[in-house]
C-alpha cells in the first residue's frame, strides 16, 4: 500500500489547489447541495480562513447558510460541511501562497510528469534574470546563431497536466484564450517550450514566431535515480562531477557534454535549495541543519556551495545579506560564464536561487559553510589554536569548577570535536604542561562532549606555558650525493634532540615552580629560612631558586668560577 501510494506521488500532476485538499470534491453533492461555486473544506480549515474569507457551514438539513466570525465549530454538528466560495478563494492570498509552493517544487513536478503513466503535457517558460532580459524570448534561428541552443537549464515548468486531445496548436491557443485558473504565469510566447508525453514517448517543442520547432534530446541530461539510505529515490547529481570551467573552454576542449551535465545538475540543486528551504521553515524558523543535509546528501558540499556562491555574489548589494557570507563568496573560485559574443549574459544566473527569501539564503548559506569546514580535517594551526584556548580556560577558574569539585575542566569547542579524529587529541594532549591532564567525555553530567581535566593541586601558576607542538617533519625530497635513508635518520636525530632538550628544561621549570608553591604552605619554610641565613647577600629570587635545586648548598658560584676552582 505505501509502494502504491508512493507511486500515486511520484506520477501526479499539478492540481488545482483547493482550500482544503483532505476534503472530497463532492462533499457538498453528498449533502444534497449542487451549487458549483462552493469548495468544500473540514472545520479546522474553515477556522483558519474565516477572518480572511466568507464562510458557509452546510449539513444534511440545512443548505449552506453563511457562518460568521464569531462561529465555533461546536455550535455545528459533526457531520457540518464548510465551504468557501470559488471566486473568493482565487482571489484570496492563501490561493496565491499555494501555486508559489507548488512551482517551488520544480524537481519533484518534472519528475512526476517524465513518469507518468497517461498522455500529459508541461508548459516551461524562460526564467530571465530581470524583468527587462530578453534574451529567452527570441526564435529559435537567431538563438543557434547565437551560439545558444535552447536546454532545461533557465527554462521553469510552470504547468503540467493530463493531454485530453487536441494537438499542439489547439494547446497554445488555449493558453493563450482561455489559460486555467490556476496558471499565474505571463501568456505563453516565442521562447516557451511544450513538452507533450503521447504513447510513452516525450517530445519537446519550441515556441517560435510563426510555428512550433521540436527540441531533440531536451530531457536527455534529466538525473536518473539512485536508492537513498531509507530506500527513497533520489537522482545520480552527486555522481555528476562539478565542471568549472566556462562553456567557450568546454566547446574548444570537446568537453560540452559534461559542461551540460554539470550544468543541468547546478539547476536540480538550485531547485533542491528552494524545496529543502520551503520544508524545513516553520513558525518563522528555518532548521538550517535539516535542510542543509537535505540538499548536501543529494549533491554534495562542493555543488551546493558552488550555486550558493553565485546566489550571494548576485545579492551582495543587498543588505540582508551578511558581510562574512559576501567575502566568503568574493574569495570563491567562480569564472564568469559569458560568451565572447555577449549574447546571453552570464550562464550562471541559470542557476541563480530566485525564490528563497534573503535572510534565509543568508542562513542556509552560513550553515552550509560552517558544515562543509567540519568536515574537513583539522590543521596544523587548528590544533595549536585549540590547545592555547584550552590552556587559558583550564587556568582561569580561581577554584576546582569540575563536577566533583576536586578538578579544573574546560570544553573542546563542538567545531573541533567535529573534525577531530584520536591523533589529534593526543598531539593537542603533549602540547599540555600538566602532568595529570586528560581528555573525558561527561555525558552524564553535561549535556554532552568532550572535556579537558586536571587535578585540582596541579600547579596553574603564571610560569606555567604550552609545550612546543612537534609536528611530523616533512620529508625534502632526496638530493644526489646523499642517501635517503641517511637524511631520513638525520631529521628523526634532530627532531627529537630538539624535543629532549625542550622537555628537559620545561620538567626543570616545572619541578622549581612546584617548590615554590609549596614553600610557604608546608614545613619546609624553616629549612628554608636556613639556606636563606647562609647566602644571605643573595636576593629573595635568588635564595629561593638555591634552595628549590640544592637545600644543602654552602656556597654559589658561576659555572667560570668553579672552572677555576677545579683547574687550582
Amino acid at each position: 500500500m505505501d509502494e502504491l501510494k508512493e507511486t500515486q506521488e511520484d506520477t501526479a500532476l499539478d492540481e488545482y489547489p483547493a482550500p482544503d485538499p483532505s476534503a472530497s470534491p463532492t462533499a457538498l453533492a453528498e449533502l444534497g447541495c449542487e451549487r458549483d461555486d462552493l469548495l468544500p473544506m473540514f472545520a479546522d480549515k474553515a477556522r483558519e480562513l474565516r477572518w480572511d474569507l466568507p464562510i458557509y457551514a452546510a449539513s444534511p438539513d440545512n443548505l449552506p447558510d453563511m457562518a460568521f466570525l464569531a462561529w465555533s465549530p461546536l455550535q455545528y454538528p459533526p457531520e457540518t460541511v464548510f465551504a468557501v466560495p470559488k471566486r473568493e478563494w482565487e482571489q484570496s492570498m492563501a490561493f496565491h501562497i499555494a501555486l508559489n509552493e507548488r512551482t517551488g517544487r520544480q524537481t519533484q513536478r518534472e519528475r512526476a510528469f517524465l513518469r507518468h503513466t497517461g498522455d500529459c503535457f508541461a508548459v516551461y517558460q524562460f526564467r530571465p534574470e530581470t524583468d527587462e532580459d530578453k534574451s529567452g524570448r527570441v526564435p529559435l534561428e537567431t538563438a543557434r546563431t547565437g551560439g545558444l541552443s535552447p536546454r532545461r537549464a533557465g527554462y521553469e515548468l510552470v504547468y503540467t497536466a493530463p493531454l485530453t486531445g487536441g494537438d499542439i496548436e489547439k494547446l497554445e491557443k488555449r493558453f493563450k484564450e482561455r489559460p486555467p485558473v490556476d496558471f499565474h504565469h505571463r501568456k505563453i510566447g516565442v521562447g516557451d517550450i511544450i513538452a507533450v508525453k503521447q504513447d510513452g514517448k516525450v517530445t519537446a517543442w519550441y515556441l517560435d514566431r510563426l510555428a512550433f520547432s521540436e527540441l531533440p534530446g531536451l530531457f536527455e541530461n534529466v538525473p536518473l535515480y539512485r536508492a537513498g539510505e531509507h530506500g527513497e529515490r533520489l537522482p545520480l547529481t552527486d555522481e555528476i562531477p562539478l565542471y568549472r570551467e566556462t562553456g567557450e573552454y568546454a566547446q574548444a576542449r570537446g568537453e560540452l557534454e559534461a559542461y551540460f551535465a554539470s550544468h543541468d545538475a547546478n539547476i536540480a540543486c538550485r531547485d533542491a535549495i528552494d524545496e529543502a528551504v520551503a520544508e524545513h521553515y516553520r513558525d518563522w524558523c528555518l532548521d538550517t541543519t535539516a535542510a542543509v543535509r537535505q540538499v548536501r546528501e543529494e549533491f554534495g558540499y562542493e555543488r551546493t556551495l558552488h550555486v550558493l556562491a553565485v546566489a550571494i555574489r548576485h545579492y551582495a548589494h543587498d543588505g540582508r545579506i551578511s558581510r562574512d557570507n559576501i567575502l566568503w563568496a568574493e574569495r570563491f573560485p567562480l569564472k564568469p560564464d559569458i560568451a565572447s559574443s555577449g549574447f546571453g549574459g552570464d550562464r550562471n544566473i541559470d542557476f541563480l536561487i530566485l525564490k528563497t527569501h534573503l535572510v534565509l539564503l543568508d542562513a542556509f548559506t552560513k550553515a552550509a559553510r560552517r558544515d562543509c569546514e567540519r568536515s574537513r580535517p583539522l590543521s596544523e594551526e587548528d590544533i595549536v589554536g585549540e590547545a592555547e584556548r584550552i590552556f587559558r580556560e583550564l587556568k582561569k577558574p580561581e577554584a576546582p569548577n569540575g563536577p566533583d569539585g576536586k578538578s579544573f575542566t574546560a570544553q573542546f569547542s563542538p567545531e573541533f570535536v567535529a573534525r577531530a579524529n584520536e591523533g589529534d587529541y593526543v598531539m593537542l594532549s603533549s602540547m599540555m604542561p600538566f602532568r595529570s591532564f586528560e581528555v573525558t567525555p561527561m555525558r552524564d553530567v553535561y549535556s554532552g562532549g568532550m572535556f579537558a581535566r586536571i587535578a585540582g593541586n596541579e600547579s596553574r601558576g603564571p610560569r606555567r606555558r604550552l609545550k612546543q607542538p612537534v609536528f611530523k617533519p616533512r620529508r625534502p625530497s632526496a638530493k644526489r650525493g646523499k642517501d635517503r635513508s641517511d637524511e631520513i635518520k638525520e631529521e628523526d636525530s634532530i627532531a627529537e634532540t630538539t624535543k629532549s632538550n625542550h622537555d628537559r628544561v620545561r620538567e626543570i621549570a616545572e619541578g622549581i615552580e612546584d617548590k615554590i608553591q609549596n614553600l610557604f604552605a608546608s614545613d619546609q619554610y624553616a629549612a628554608y629560612l636556613k639556606t636563606a641565613a647562609k647566602f644571605h647577600r643573595y636576593s629573595l629570587n635568588n635564595t629561593i631558586l638555591i634552595f628549590a635545586q640544592r637545600p644543602e648548598a654552602t656556597r654559589v658560584a658561576s659555572y667560570k668560577v668553579w672552572r677555576q676552582l677545579d683547574g687550582r
